[in-house]
């Protein structure tokens, strides 16, 4: 894996370096609020980038509208027309799907795997993990920066719950931070530990449980599959130490983490709670759904408060259950793409890690850890953000097109 964070290459035409940069742009930029006209400033470019691309080379077209390639962003798509169609308010879902489904889990796949579609599989592979460590090291300096201010107004950290929106972050970030692990250098080891506090530093500032539980799942996984478990013994007990710890010293700043290991209920979740009430609503209409959108959501969870007195709850904007989501919007078809969405994402995953090596291979294992803890885990607990998923289907259709075979592969 030598050269393997080298960003550019002078081997690399401009052309090649331009589509790195856009994609590396595209995932650092997808994570961060408050910077909508920059994220735009890039799905600008990529649309650009990319009708440049197949105006010179129509065969792109060829590689990408295959029924493989296509099967997912398609899948979403139909899932969002129908949710759409059956809702209680067409025009509220319309809103939602124009935005997250159409654009963000259809289109804008297609168009940035165009710019990994004339890069090297080991190209794609190596810019996708350094974008990671690139998003990771931006998420450390903004969260070490509204920190300092925090602390400036007397907030200490672990106090409050404001550090919660960077999870999705986080979890894409852990496997190419493991990935850092597996180089055997001094130096990288180096920036491996001090990746390593800053990140499980980062983590506890959430105060998420789902957080931790996803984050967990991922690492154990990575074991699995890498076959590290003396390295996996040496986190877990030093991980187990740092709870003890936690434990033992009952400071103002480590009551919330000590509060939520000890939470069975959070947030009145079950029963009456949001998981509970949602669970009532699909259950009085559980073929057909109710239609697309938090706002639906909302307005159907009004429109059902009055004969429940006993919800939680007055205003919730979701079950904070993304299987119960996907039901409540629409019905059975709609957990039943979900469930068809992850086994064929998996599938496609496992079959190409299976064949592959090296920075390939490590590429295709992080969507099955990504997918399995951001989706699987955390979805059970917490409404995972599916738009996140346009980043792993654009990676998957650029690393599964067909390509002349290289050692690499």
């Amino acid at each position: 894996m030598e050269g393997a964070l080298s960003l550019f290459s002078r081997k690399e035409s401009l052309a090649e370096n331009w589509q790195r940069l856009l994609f590396i742009l595209f995932s650092v930029t997808y994570f961060f609020d408050g910077i909508t006209r920059y994220k735009h400033a890039v799905h600008i470019a990529i649309l650009i980038t990319a009708i440049t691309i197949i105006w010179k080379d129509k065969s792109v077209l060829r590689t990408i509208f295959t029924p493989v390639r296509l099967f997912l962003p398609l899948l979403m798509l139909v899932y969002g027309l129908y949710s759409t169609l059956v809702s209680i308010d067409v025009h509220l879902s319309l809103k939602y799907f124009n935005q997250h489904i159409l654009f963000a889990n259809f289109l804008l796949p297609l168009f940035v795997s165009v710019l990994l579609l004339k890069l090297s599989a080991q190209q794609v592979a190596r810019t996708w993990l350094q974008s990671l460590l690139i998003l990771f090291i931006v998420l450390a300096i903004s969260e070490a920066y509204i920190y300092i201010v925090e602390y400036r107004h007397g907030v200490m950290p672990f106090t409050n719950y404001e550090h919660r929106f960077i999870t999705d972050a986080l979890i894409f970030t852990l496997p190419a931070l493991l990935w850092l692990s597996l180089k055997k250098t001094p130096a990288f080891l180096i920036c491996a530990v001090i990746a390593a506090a800053v990140y499980i530093f980062l983590m506890l500032g959430t105060l998420q449980r789902g957080t931790w539980l996803s984050i967990f799942t991922l690492f154990l996984l990575w074991c699995f599959f890498m076959r590290r478990w003396k390295f996996c013994s040496l986190v877990l007990g030093a991980g187990a130490c740092l709870l003890i710890a936690l434990s033992l010293f009952n400071l103002k700043q480590t009551e919330l983490v000590s509060h939520k290991l000890q939470q069975t209920d959070s947030s009145e979740r079950f029963g009456a709670g949001t998981q509970g009430a949602g669970l009532d609503m699909i259950l009085k209409n559980p073929v057909i759904g109710y239609g697309l959108g938090d706002k639906v959501y909302l307005k159907t969870y009004a429109l059902n408060l009055p004969s429940h007195p006993g919800w939680f709850f007055r205003e919730p904007i979701s079950p904070h259950n993304m299987y119960l989501s996907f039901w409540f919007s629409g019905g059975i078809p709609g957990l039943a793409t979900l469930i068809l969405f992850f086994t064929v994402l998996f599938r496609t995953s496992y079959k190409h890690w299976k064949n592959t090596r090296h920075e390939i291979q490590y590429a295709w294992l992080s969507i099955i850890l990504i997918a399995s803890s951001a989706y699987l885990v955390r979805g059970v607990v917490e409404l995972s953000n599916f738009d996140n998923f346009s980043l792993l289907m654009a990676l998957l259709i650029g690393l599964s097109a067909p390509r002349p075979r290289s050692s690499d592969a």
